[in-house]
């Protein structure tokens, strides 16, 4: 009975862990993203691992007849790619801090990658 009730508990944590994340990460900005996603941040792994979701988001996207669509490089991209993407992205387009960062660094990733057809 102890190990349900833990089992449970935890269940429940975790779910409630996920739900704040998922609130909070839209309230994040462009700018807000410009600043996690420096090297030497201790949140880069954090932006790394959304630009890497993104693509994979985008990537499957792209298999359908969404206008969201992402054409990778046959030869794949190296580890890092899409962070340093989105960065010169934001840098050379200021109007946009306030913007929702998931939006922003989708864009810069369909920017970067277009499909031609």
């Amino acid at each position: 009975m102890r190990k349900l009730q833990l089992s449970t508990f935890f269940s429940v944590f975790f779910l409630i862990l996920i739900a704040t994340d998922a609130n909070a990460i839209k309230k994040r900005t462009v700018k807000d993203f410009q600043s996690y996603c420096v090297e030497t941040n201790a949140l880069y792994p954090y932006c790394n691992g959304i630009v890497e979701g993104l693509f994979y988001i985008l990537e499957v996207n792209s298999r359908s007849e969404n206008k969201f669509r992402i054409c990778l490089p046959e030869e794949g991209l190296t580890l890092g790619q899409g962070v340093r993407t989105f960065l010169r992205w934001a840098h050379k387009n200021p109007d946009y801090a306030e913007k929702p960062g998931i939006w922003g660094i989708a864009s810069a990733l369909i920017a970067a990658w277009p499909c031609d057809n």
